[in-house]
């Protein structure tokens, strides 16, 4: 979310090098997602086609240099990221209740 916010605003101000070096950045976090992903688990197929999305959407963003593109993903990465919070919490949630037992 960091990365791709900065290349807008490196996009709007026509800053070509700094637009693609931290559109590059947002592409690795999400190839680094993509590749730990442990594909026996359903959700993981589903999350290998969203993040292939927006890997491609980045790519496309990059070379048009059209914002309109990053505003498209921008929603989807932070839902992942809202979900991703939530989850945690969670899981932290149980660790607290089990070691209380």
């Amino acid at each position: 979310i960091k990365f791709i916010n900065i290349a807008k605003v490196h996009m709007e101000e026509k800053n070509i090098q700094e637009t693609n070096t931290n559109l590059i950045k947002a592409q690795r976090i999400i190839e680094e997602l993509n590749g730990t992903l442990d594909m026996k688990y359903d959700v993981s197929k589903e999350l290998r086609a969203l993040y292939t999305f927006i890997r491609e959407r980045l790519i496309d963003a990059n070379i048009q240099k059209d914002i309109k593109i990053l505003d498209e993903i921008l929603p989807i990465v932070e839902e992942m990221r809202n979900t991703w919070k939530l989850a945690m919490e969670e899981a932290k949630k149980q660790r607290v209740l089990e070691g209380a037992k």
